[in-house]
């Protein structure tokens, strides 16, 4: 396939990004805080001369972080590093909330499931997670969006138990792009192929809804020949079909209703007639269809919704004073989420808002209510702010028991310490490997650890991209939507199987498992006799089937829409099970090598392989990457097994070594587990994902240690989570001479 470069967006330059982060901070600070840097400690540094920072520089600094600190983003203080003779300083890491955990945070802290972040932009991607606080940093519009939800959950928390037509709106810039579009920052995505922008809502009974679009026609370079047609789908069905002639400055809204029942429906639309075109300078040209936002809507259909207003006001200005009253309300309120006590200082800050600028006007629960905001605004609501304990030495390396606890929330459940947790280390017991062990094994057991097996699930093994996979319908007609919905959740449920108390998988089941969870439209696809509607777990089956590499949703995200790709899914297996980075597409003369023609298998394409395979530029990759996907060609495009030509194997034998070339899924598989790599870049993912950081040239002792002591407790996949979160690295802060280290990036799938 022939790649092509979209036009530039107009950006600001990187420095300028910075200054912006910076001065919007720093305006908060003053506004929500009274004074940035606390007792003078911080400051905020919009005017770094270094040249790799920006927004994606991360958030780190020296000395004590008060109320209103805010660090430096570019991640260069001029006091980190090594002092003296040799002495080592403790650096600070501010590690932002990812989507996900300010989710929630918010759900335990006010019993609301609202899901604010879901309005967020998407965070940044490393080592395939999005937890990573090296690549967490905060834009303008991430501000702008905390400042909103802030406001909201303020008054939110507050109000009277009320009841509203059901609504939903996705703010498009949220979703995943889908292939062959143009993400258009600020405001949406331009989509101008038949490849469908979509997004999951869950509605709540079954009942009309009104699904709506704002969109308008985007001309790049070229006029095109007529007027876009962009239909609305709902669960893959087009529902309508309408003309887009609205500009820029007057965005029109379409909609269509629509009967559904109760339940997760895909709201989606696509251009149904495509035009535009590459032309020589591998430039785009066309017609591009702008997607603001999806509005999901029924007025028969009424919510309530509950607040925590009773558990938050829990005094009356009446029986004490304002003051008094608002201290116990705001300690009890903030204690929880910044995650640890907070100091008489950062509350008074906090009563002020109550006491001295809102309460005589407004009313005492305004006051309270900005307040409240204001909390949510801090950087101690907003990071993972882990400084060194007051009254030690900044070369302190050992977290506090509550950052520990906050640690440990957040690698766990992608949340905040729940009262026991929180007791645990007010009393000073969540220091030692004992402790930490026993609070991982008790957390573990909780529900709440659903979304570490989740997030794992959704990133790592790709359940969030299944979610999105479009294949060709007319080469594979009897994909479907809930086909699709089953494959994601198969995924998630594996991994959520390596929670189970009682199952204590290992590691290697993540290959070699042979049981199954499925419903209908899975076992159907896999040649199963029906199960029901409902998932169930078969421990044994006759179908080539279980592990993650036999599974329909990892085959078909790995594929192209309308054929298998042996090097995708050989780069897929090598860069997340081996940790071993692919990189780029290298730059060929004369561009990529054509893919084969929409509607072919790829099977028996000798050619292309003996290509890719003969030209120097294109054998260090494919040489590796192409054997491991060739013996996954048992499976199509969307995971269905079928049958291979025995001669197909035999005519590569004249290109790949005979020992390297793998002819059955079991092969490679063995292949995996066989090799040392695979361990390590188990517990490398697992450990990076824990810690919220890009893997450094030091890790690689403990990650070494890990490896070892994983036969002591038959590799089960639950210990390794235990031996992480009782590790050295994961109860100590980073010191300065292993925050300066370089960081290991992996190589992204081209």
């Amino acid at each position: 396939m022939r790649r092509f470069a979209y036009p530039e967006v107009n950006r600001p330059h990187p420095k300028a990004w910075q200054g912006c982060h910076a001065v919007m901070l720093s305006a908060l600070c003053v506004l929500i805080l009274g004074a940035c840097g606390g007792q003078g400690k911080g400051e905020v540094d919009s005017d770094s001369d270094s040249d790799d920072a920006g927004a994606d520089g991360d958030a780190t600094h020296q000395g004590d972080v008060g109320l209103g600190d805010v660090a430096p983003l570019d991640g260069n203080d001029a006091s980190h590093g090594v002092t003296g003779a040799g002495e080592k300083k403790a650096g600070v890491s501010l590690r932002r909330l990812d989507r996900l955990a300010y989710n929630n945070i918010i759900r335990d802290l006010l019993g609301m499931d609202s899901k604010p972040a879901d309005a967020f932009p998407p965070d940044p991607g490393a080592l395939g997670f999005d937890n990573l606080s090296d690549h967490l940093s905060i834009s303008p519009l991430l501000m702008e969006h905390f400042v909103r939800a802030a406001i909201t959950l303020g008054e939110e928390a507050l109000a009277e138990e009320t009841s509203t037509p059901f609504e939903h709106v996705v703010e498009v810039e949220t979703l995943e792009a889908p292939p062959e579009s143009l993400a258009i920052p600020g405001v949406g995505v331009g989509v101008y192929s038949l490849y469908p922008l979509q997004a999951p809502v869950q509605v709540p009974e079954a009942a009309t809804y009104t699904f709506e679009v704002v969109a308008y026609k985007e001309l790049l370079y070229w006029t095109g020949q007529a007027p876009p047609q962009l239909a609305l789908l709902v669960d893959d069905e087009t529902i309508g079909t309408f003309a887009v002639v609205a500009d820029i400055e007057t965005p029109e809204t379409i909609s269509v209703d629509v009967d559904l029942t109760a339940g997760l429906h895909r709201f989606a639309v696509r251009v149904m007639n495509p035009q535009y075109q590459i032309v020589e300078d591998l430039n785009f040209e066309g017609v591009v269809v702008v997607v603001d936002r999806f509005r999901v809507a029924s007025p028969d259909v009424q919510i309530t919704h509950t607040t925590p207003r009773e558990e938050i006001l829990i005094c009356s200005p009446e029986s004490s004073t304002p003051a008094a009253c608002a201290e116990t309300i705001l300690r009890a309120f903030v204690r929880k989420a910044w995650r640890r006590p907070p100091s008489d200082l950062e509350i008074a800050r906090l009563v002020e808002f109550v006491t001295g600028a809102v309460e005589p006007v407004d009313g005492f629960e305004a006051g309270i209510k900005t307040a409240l905001t204001a909390s949510l605004l801090s950087p101690h609501f907003l990071f993972l702010v882990e400084d060194h304990p007051e009254g030690e030495a900044p070369s302190t390396l050992a977290l506090t028991d509550h950052q520990v606890a906050a640690r440990l929330a957040h690698f766990l459940w992608s949340s905040m310490p729940d009262d026991a947790l929180s007791d645990a280390a007010d009393q000073g017991e969540v220091h030692t490997a004992v402790q930490i062990e026993a609070q991982a094994r008790r957390m573990l057991a909780d529900p709440k650890s659903v979304s570490l097996f989740d997030n794992l699930a959704d990133q790592w093994m790709l359940a969030r991209t299944i979610d999105t996979i479009q294949p060709n319908p007319v080469v594979f007609p009897s994909f479907d939507n809930d086909l699709r919905t089953a494959m994601a959740d198969e995924v998630r449920l594996f991994l959520r199987s390596f929670g189970d108390l009682e199952g204590n998988r290992s590691i290697f089941d993540l290959l070699r498992s042979t049981d199954l969870f499925v419903r209908d439209p899975l076992a159907e696809h896999y040649g199963l006799d029906p199960v029901g509607d409902d998932f169930v777990h078969l421990e044994t089956n006759d179908v080539a089937r279980g592990g993650i590499l036999r599974q329909a949703g990892v085959l078909a995200a790995t594929s192209h829409p309308f054929r298998t790709s042996y090097t995708r899914r050989g780069v897929w297996i090598l860069e997340k099970l081996l940790c071993e980075p692919i990189g780029g597409v290298p730059v060929v003369p004369g561009g990529v090598l054509e893919e084969p023609p929409d509607g072919t298998t790829g099977l028996n394409d000798t050619a292309t392989l003996i290509q890719h395979i003969s030209d120097p530029l294109c054998m260090s990759c494919h040489i590796a990457t192409d054997p491991l996907g060739l013996g996954l060609e048992a499976y199509d495009a969307i995971g269905e097994q079928r049958e291979v030509d025995p001669n197909f194997f035999d005519e590569l034998e004249a290109i790949f070594d005979p020992d390297l070339l793998l002819r059955t899924p079991e092969a490679v598989i063995e292949r995996i587990a066989d090799d040392p790599a695979f361990l390590h870049c188990v517990v490398q993912k697992i450990y990076s994902y824990a810690l919220g950081r890009l893997p450094l040239a030091s890790d690689d002792v403990v990650v070494d240690g890990l490896v070892e002591q994983l036969a002591a407790v038959d590799y089960s996949f639950r210990e390794l989570l235990v031996l992480i979160a009782t590790s050295p690295p994961f109860r100590e802060r980073l010191s300065v001479a292993d925050d300066s280290e370089e960081e290991r990036q992996e190589g992204e799938t081209p």
